[in-house]
């Protein structure tokens, strides 16, 4: 009788049914999906945390973004007045804040390359070339609100606010997952 229990204990206990009734969070597959998004919710809000206490950190992303502009600009023989912040072009101005340089975006790319289980060596590859990337994005997209504001001034805020945030999501998104698929697969330990 005792040996009949034993087995049906073990049967109970591997069986499908209590399988299927574990917490989704406890389930040996998903362990690398909560160990992400916990770490990458860490990492986010580390470097809002420092982008919010470390003004400098944005004062630094402003002017060099105004410098880079100032830069593209003067290439393309586009005369410009720089006053600070502000982008004089055409009689139009354009004042780069904070959420007009490429740090929150870059700190959500870095988040998640960090959080993605990666060799060191190709998370530091890849936190450097998606900043370069995103830096120049951050650029183009300024400038290609400049014709914009000219012959659509009403639909500036629009392109500005809704079009342009989605494409830069879109833009970290793909460059993330560019990132992982270009990775070497780990070599398989004996």
């Amino acid at each position: 009788m005792r040996r009949l229990a034993s087995r049906r204990f073990k049967k109970t206990r591997n069986s499908p049914s209590r399988v299927a009734r574990q917490a989704v969070w406890r389930r040996p597959e998903v362990y690398p999906v909560v160990r992400f998004t916990l770490c990458f919710g860490v990492c986010w809000g580390v470097a809002l945390g420092v982008l919010a206490l470390a003004p400098r950190v944005s004062d630094w992303a402003v002017r060099g973004t105004v410098a880079s502009l100032l830069f593209l600009l003067r290439v393309l023989a586009i005369k410009v007045q720089v006053v600070g912040s502000s982008l004089s072009i055409g009689g139009y101005t354009f004042i780069i804040g904070d959420d007009c340089t490429s740090l929150t975006p870059t700190a959500g790319l870095w988040a998640a390359m960090i959080a993605f289980q990666a060799t060191v060596r190709w998370k530091l590859i890849g936190l450097a070339v998606g900043a370069i990337l995103l830096w120049v994005f951050n650029v183009l997209r300024i400038l290609l609100l400049v014709p914009i504001y000219h012959w659509a001034p009403t639909a500036l805020e629009f392109f500005h606010i809704y079009v342009w945030q989605v494409m830069t999501l879109a833009f970290v998104g793909s460059l993330f997952i560019l990132w992982h698929n270009l990775q070497l697969p780990r070599r398989s330990r004996p």
